[in-house]
């Protein structure tokens, strides 16, 4: 049996096995009553830069979060972790560890989100002095993807990837006034799709990609009265181009410009209308050393137009062989009266 047959072979069944886990997930009667929206923001301080459009180039240790399919790197072990503290009780952190090794990846994010201790009004305690509340979101996302084309199609600049996620959703929320804790969890899935193009040219090379995925395939939802948690269901594809420019007898890239889009279309739900959002984002990285980027996200649920922008400096393989060190800052302005977020992250990559 030819190799490429099967390298196929082996991560369709890869991809099957991951099903009866995610097959379990629980499903909730759409109510109408109060709740409240969560996605998966924190996909990198990268992504996020670019107003979360890089669908068909995220990279680093957290590209599952953003594509489940996303180009491979090459044989590396990479590890990363990200922060951001918002305001005084509320905070995000990644951790992420992802191994790829010739034609196949295994990634683990654990994401998680917590108010802690913030001050709660209720009927009691109208003006919210002696009550506060502490509510964490912790998810754990398993992605498993790899290359599907043979090498003679590889030797022409041609790649395609499949990959899947398993997502494991935990709520919980704990007030002051009361000894129990309130827990939930639910299962949930992505599936996608990338294709790409690179062709050598006299002083570098270009290079075209293109992404589809659906995320939260089985429609999952969290509901903690007297919340609850939107796993939003929707479709999304996007466009990367990339051009690098190289000087004559240089081994270094001098200048890499890439230019992103994406659109994402959300299906509808009982108490929800249907919506889609575009996304654009543009990256501009000097000497392999420092890269500058900026983003823009129309999103009409929250009616808002978010602006990003991110500063990273790296420090190159040719410099630490066999490591390459990349440290990341981003801004973002969700688009309402309440500032500004930063997000710091650090990843680090070995290759082998």
């Amino acid at each position: 049996m030819p190799n490429h047959f099967l390298r196929s072979a082996i991560i369709v069944c890869c991809l099957l096995l991951m099903l009866p886990i995610v097959a379990r997930a629980e499903y909730f009667t759409q109510t109408g009553h109060v709740g409240f929206y969560q996605e998966p923001l924190f996909q990198g301080a990268r992504t996020n830069a670019l107003g979360l459009a890089d669908l068909a180039t995220p990279t680093g240790p957290m590209a599952i979060l953003q594509n489940p399919a996303s180009q491979l790197e090459g044989n590396t072990l990479q590890v990363g972790f990200e922060r951001s503290d918002w305001f005084e009780d509320w905070e995000m952190t990644n951790w992420a560890l992802s191994g790829e090794w010739k034609f196949l990846r295994l990634g683990v994010v654990r994401h998680q989100t917590a108010l802690w201790d913030a001050p709660l009004r209720t009927a009691y305690d109208p003006e919210g002095d002696q009550n506060s509340i502490t509510a964490i979101s912790r998810t754990w996302t398993t992605g498993l993807s790899g290359q599907v084309l043979p090498r003679q199609w590889r030797e022409k600049g041609f790649s395609a990837n499949i990959g899947a996620n398993w997502r494991h959703y935990s709520h919980s929320i704990d007030t002051s006034y009361s000894d129990d804790e309130t827990v939930n969890s639910t299962d949930d899935a992505d599936i996608g799709l990338t294709i790409g193009w690179q062709r050598k040219i006299s002083s570098g090379w270009i290079r075209l990609d293109g992404a589809a995925m659906k995320h939260n395939i089985f429609q999952s939802s969290l509901e903690i009265h007297p919340f609850k948690i939107y796993l939003p269901n929707y479709s999304q594809v996007g466009l990367t181009a990339t051009g690098v420019w190289i000087p004559t007898g240089k081994t270094i890239e001098a200048l890499r410009v890439l230019v992103a889009y994406s659109h994402r279309q959300e299906s509808k739900e009982e108490d929800r209308e249907r919506f889609h959002a575009d996304r654009w984002g543009a990256e501009l990285t000097v000497l392999e050393m420092a890269a500058f980027r900026v983003g823009d996200n129309d999103d009409p649920l929250y009616q808002a137009n978010s602006k990003t922008m991110g500063m990273a400096l790296i420090v190159p393989r040719r410099l630490i062989n066999p490591l390459e060190l990349r440290l990341n800052w981003t801004r973002f302005d969700h688009g309402f009266d309440i500032g500004w977020q930063d997000i710091f992250g650090v990843t680090l990559s070995a290759s082998f």
